[in-house]
């Protein structure tokens, strides 16, 4: 890793992340534009650990629960 001016860091810095997406999708029986009319939501969980031996670690974001990304959706038949 390097710093702010590109020289190299010492320290045995370890950072570990771990994503679960998850989906969730509604089909209607309404009919738009010869489609079905739906809805789906991205909903992402997420953590993140910092750790260092030699240096303070750097504190990271301790929430779990991401960016929720909803949309509509319209399947054709």
């Amino acid at each position: 890793m390097k710093d702010a001016e590109g020289r190299n860091l010492s320290g045995d810095l370890k950072i570990n992340s771990l994503l679960q997406m998850n989906q969730l999708i509604y089909l209607s029986s309404v009919r738009v534009m010869n489609g079905n009319l739906g809805f789906t939501v991205l909903i992402p969980l997420v953590q993140i650990n910092a750790s260092n031996f030699s240096e303070p670690s750097p504190t990271v974001n301790p929430g779990v629960l991401g960016d929720i990304i909803p949309a509509f959706i319209m399947l054709l038949l």
